[in-house]
């Protein structure tokens, strides 16, 4: 398989671009030429996301309550968690009403809302915060985490946090497709027996300034069939990914057009654009590499540090099954 560190780039290598994981794969799907501003010039936004700070500060939440217990004393604590992460995205308080319902106040309600709502779950929770690396082909893995990993009426689940502003049919009907659930189900197929596997869910929880918060779990079930069909896919989109970085090693800032990750402008209005205006003035981005555009630093996404972070961690045991075991087990005494 082509190793990124082996071939002559025209823009400074790092050590990330040959790791993958899902996040990266869904970016390369949605737009190749975001793809290489985020991921190969490792272009972000200096600013912070509060739909990405507030998920993460709900996910460490979620996380306390899941190990410990949705007790009231648990809900304070969880909430402290809360607004640990909150407050490195967001440090002044007084700016919290202009980021409503994704604010402090909204979590809190939120928080006891959820403990009110699934405080009798029959659930038995195994492990929270599980990384993996997971082969995807005999010469390729995948960098992957899963939230939770529990067992209910005798199967495995996994349940994965995740936060919304909209309670849209798009949004409820996307899991059953996207590149990320199909790598959370390979790793519980890869540690558990296949007969014991129920799926994911996706423990949802919607935020609207009308409502507050609500809660809905959808099940995601895969087959045989499905699996083989994720291992396929997110191959195929792996080896356009290769593809275009082996062809970005034969271009240059001589060049009128960057003849590689290509743009695709229906993500434009879809989802957003990280780099507004920048494909529409630079054929080739490889004449501006000395001008990252005001607000932007360098800072490269690495799907290790999921792995440094987590709980728990599966690694193969001789015969190349994952075994889920604490982290701390795999470190030196």
């Amino acid at each position: 398989m082509t190793k990124i560190k082996d071939l002559s780039l025209p823009v400074p290598y790092h050590e990330t671009m040959d790791i993958i994981d899902s996040s990266k794969v869904q970016a390369f799907m949605d737009c190749p030429r975001g793809f290489f501003f985020r991921y190969v010039l490792g272009w972000e936004k200096e600013d912070a996301n509060i739909h990405l700070v507030f998920g993460s500060a709900w996910h460490d939440a979620m996380e306390h309550l899941y190990n410990n217990g949705l007790s009231s004393k648990e809900v304070a604590v969880a909430y402290q968690k809360f607004l640990e992460t909150y407050r490195e995205g967001f440090p002044n308080e007084l700016t919290d009403g202009d980021r409503a319902p994704k604010d402090p106040s909204t979590a809190l309600q939120a928080l006891a809302k959820y403990a009110t709502t699934y405080r009798d779950e029959d659930i038995e929770v195994l492990y929270t915060e599980v990384a993996s690396v997971v082969p995807i082909r005999a010469d390729r893995v995948i960098h992957t985490k899963t939230d939770v990993v529990l067992r209910q009426g005798g199967s495995i689940w996994s349940h994965e946090h995740k936060t919304t502003g909209r309670n849209s049919a798009p949004w409820r009907e996307k899991w059953n497709l996207i590149i990320q659930i199909g790598s959370y189900s390979h790793l519980l197929f890869s540690a558990f027996p296949n007969e014991h596997v129920e799926g994911v869910k996706i423990n949802g929880a919607v935020f609207t300034k009308s409502r507050g918060a609500e809660f809905l779990r959808i099940p995601v079930r895969k087959t045989a069939t499905d699996m083989q069909e994720y291992l396929w896919e997110v191959n195929h989109w792996i080896d356009q990914m290769i593809w275009n970085f082996e062809h970005l090693s034969a271009c240059s800032d001589k060049d009128d057009v960057m003849t590689c990750f290509p743009k695709n402008s229906q993500s434009c209005s879809k989802f957003g654009c990280r780099y507004p205006g920048l494909c529409s003035v630079w054929q080739n981005p490889l004449q501006n590499l000395d001008r990252m555009p005001p607000g932007y630093e360098v800072s490269f996404w690495d799907p290790r540090r999921v792995q440094e972070e987590a709980r728990n961690i599966a690694v193969p045991d001789e015969e190349g099954n994952l075994i889920i075991k604490p982290k701390q087990t795999e470190e030196p005494s």
